[in-house]
């Protein structure tokens, strides 16, 4: 990961490249190689005798290889992007325990595609209230209180009834400078914590809504800005003063004003603006808090800043326990959110790349998958479906087909510029073409599964 141990770049001889190396960076343009993935881990015999075929050396991250990389070779490190590892930085315990019902919501059996449809055409009509509303609010400073209320109130009802779809949903939400897309996105990974933890539907409606509104401080007004003495502030804290200020025109929630006023404090009591400790830090605000550091791992707004995969992201936020975030709530928001959330990139012990489309809830570390492009990240027509957790089964008739039984690592969306929507609607073709159904396997998902 990128936070606890030190980034390293090395200069590995092509000859020297073994299986399992990280390859970040090759000695020409990727635009010159075949391959589609800008930064790979080696699990092919085919990628690796090509890369000794067309490099004289690679750049290997020995952060991200599996297994030790030959020291002998390093150059001087990079420093890394982020640091988790601040031994002087303080750590709080938890003095109060969560407020956790499991089972207020009921698990959702398989979806239709009416439910994702509908789920869909809700998600749609969210986004384009909101981006109404930041219109709005860059052209005279007014909130559209109906709007942003009938926004978040659609989002809360599609977290309770339709949570998978929500999460495809907030991955199609391509990384943007339009500031509401990331706050979609971050709005859908507190929901569902949020679900997850049993929190009530009001509740989460206050979430939504605090989320949904957080940056409209920093937005450019034209006319009718609206008066703050932000004297002696910093720009973060001006921002957040503006912001609350809007805010209250539109609505009198104490609860979405106080989100928005502390969603910034660590729990440690060393953030901003004014050093809460621990349970001071209204639990909404804490939740805020993580979605929102999350999904700016995984959509950096800053150039400098590669995009994470989701297993590094949430290593960030448990690496981070008691000190930015509630150790409790961290575990409950990975736990919620999942090793491999749908939508994620999985790199293959086959070199192959698949996309998580499922899961098995007894066996979550091993997903349903379907594999969409090859060892070098290539596109393929004759998608696939795996389902790891039964994997063990050879089918005699898939012979010239790679061999998959584990998954190497989970990528960012930066790897591989994919239609999401695509993937969706093509496996719940599949998923609704019920196996059961087809005598002797010839139904489409039975000729697709290989196990």
């Amino acid at each position: 990961m990128r936070g606890g141990s030190e980034l390293k770049q090395i200069k590995v001889p092509s000859m020297q490249i073994a299986m399992g190396m990280y390859v970040s960076a090759l000695d020409r343009p990727w635009s010159e190689s075949p391959f589609l993935m800008q930064g790979f881990c080696v699990t092919s015999p085919k990628v690796l005798a090509k890369l000794q075929e067309l490099c004289e050396y690679v750049m290997v991250d020995s952060t991200k290889s599996i297994g030790e990389v030959d020291q002998k070779l390093d150059t001087a490190p990079v420093a890394p992007k982020f640091d988790t590892s601040k031994s002087g930085e303080p750590v709080r315990k938890s003095t109060k325990p969560l407020p956790i019902n499991k089972e207020k919501y009921v698990r959702r059996p398989v979806m239709t595609t009416a439910d994702v449809t509908t789920a869909r055409q809700s998600y749609q009509n969210v986004q384009k209230s909101i981006g109404t509303v930041f219109k709005g609010v860059s052209q005279s400073s007014a909130v559209d209180s109906k709007s942003i209320e009938q926004a978040s109130t659609s989002m809360v009802n599609s977290a309770v009834r339709y949570p998978s779809a929500l999460f495809w949903l907030a991955l199609m939400q391509k990384r943007s400078d339009k500031v509401y897309n990331h706050a979609l996105r971050a709005s859908t990974w507190a929901l569902l914590c949020g679900r997850h933890m049993g929190i009530d539907e009001a509740e989460l409606k206050y979430l939504t809504l605090a989320i949904l509104l957080k940056d409209i401080g920093n937005l450019k007004s034209n006319k009718g800005q609206v008066k703050v003495n932000t004297e002696g502030m910093t720009k973060e804290e001006a921002a957040i003063a503006k912001t609350v200020a809007l805010v209250k025109q539109s609505t009198k929630s104490e609860k979405v004003i106080s989100i928005i006023e502390t969603y910034r404090e660590k729990f440690n009591g060393t953030g901003k603006p004014k050093g809460l400790v621990g349970e001071e830090i209204p639990l909404l605000a804490r939740i805020a808090s993580i979605a929102i550091a999350y999904d700016l791992l995984l959509n950096p707004v800053r150039a400098e800043r590669n995009a994470l995969s989701p297993s590094e992201a949430s290593r960030y936020i448990y690496a981070q326990r008691g000190r930015a975030f509630q150790d409790e709530l961290a575990v409950q928001f990975i736990e919620a959110l999942g090793t491999y959330p749908l939508g994620t990139l999985l790199q293959l012990d086959s070199g192959e790349i698949g996309v998580v489309v499922d899961h098995d809830e007894r066996a979550r570390l091993k997903p349903t998958i379907m594999v969409v492009a090859d060892e070098f990240g290539k596109p393929i027509e004759d998608w696939r479906i795996i389902k790891l957790s039964q994997v063990g089964q050879s089918d005699s008739s898939e012979e010239d087909k790679p061999s998959i039984t584990k998954i190497m690592r989970d990528l960012s969306a930066d790897n591989l510029d994919l239609d999401m929507q695509k993937i969706q609607d093509k496996y719940q073709e599949l998923r609704e073409d019920d196996p059961k159904k087809g005598k002797g396997g010839n139904n489409m998902l039975s000729r697709l599964l290989r196990r």
